[in-house]
């Protein structure tokens, strides 16, 4: 059952890669893919500047140039940022990656956004993954190439990450509280920092004993002279993106564009939070 139940997720993660890109496709966004040197630099220094650990912002850095290189830059901005309609060659991505790393799934954007924001949480219980949704994630950190999270910060990923438990009902504002509940029961508390953690929580029903909310998109918000920059990896073999937004009201309206997808489901809208408050 147990196998079946990661084969079902599975199958539902790859769907949901599969309609990604046809959603965002239908919108226009300023972006970067941090392809040069220069645009990485101005980057790291907002990252500094609104309090990430430059350890972190490091190791990010490190991600991005092995997964970049690794494409070949396919279908990448290869300098600054670019006001478009993101068009990626996400075969050719895949089969490029497949080919330089073998096994090697890569880092997701839960993996990327906890590598930047570690270091600002703290967190005092712990948390199963009791749904099994993490099981590609745990794949990749422990088939990466150089050690990655300690045992400590593993443990922090999966109290964070891990599916919460929750009733079918469309509610919304219930499904916020439900959420807000289990991270606090986790003892999961934000350090004083500029950075913020984005998160697209959504709403899985399989039965009533596999009703969970979980975190299905994430990325980090970094406060910039002209509003915000949005940084976030799109999926394991699909690239990185910084993504400007004038307020946090457009950065709402591209993730529910492109993960408000299910149609006349009894499971209730995509929650977007900053931390654990609704933005």
């Amino acid at each position: 059952m147990k196998t079946l139940k990661m084969a079902i997720v599975g199958l539902c993660l790859l769907l949901s890669s599969m309609i990604e890109p046809v959603k965002a496709q239908s919108m226009s966004i300023t972006y970067s893919n941090l392809a040069d040197l220069k645009t990485q630099k101005s980057v790291e220094a907002i990252m500094l500047k609104d309090g990430l650990s430059k350890a972190n912002v490091k190791r990010f850095f490190k991600d991005v140039n092995m997964y970049n290189k690794a494409i070949r830059y396919t279908s990448l901005i290869s300098q600054g940022y670019k006001t478009a309609i993101p068009n990626y060659d996400s075969v050719k991505q895949s089969q490029l990656w497949e080919k330089s790393q073998g096994s090697f799934i890569g880092n997701n954007c839960r993996i990327t956004a906890f590598t930047l924001m570690k270091d600002q949480l703290k967190i005092t219980k712990s948390a199963q993954d009791q749904y099994q949704t993490l099981f590609m994630d745990l794949s990749s950190l422990e088939d990466q190439p150089t050690p990655y999270f300690s045992s400590k910060d593993m443990k922090n990923f999966i109290t964070y990450y891990a599916a919460s438990g929750t009733k079918l009902t469309k509610n919304v504002n219930y499904q916020r509280k439900r959420y807000q509940q289990a991270m606090n029961k986790r003892g999961i508390h934000y350090k004083k920092c500029k950075a913020t953690m984005i998160s697209v929580v959504m709403h899985s029903y399989f039965s009533p004993q596999e009703d969970y909310l979980f975190v299905g998109h994430t990325g980090v918000l970094l406060p910039a002279s002209q509003g915000y920059l949005f940084v976030e990896k799109l999926s394991f073999e699909e690239p990185y993106q910084a993504v400007q937004f004038r307020s946090k009201k457009q950065l709402k309206a591209y993730l529910m564009k492109k993960y408000d997808v299910d149609q006349h489901q009894p499971t209730a809208k995509p929650l977007i939070m900053e931390n654990h408050h609704a933005l």
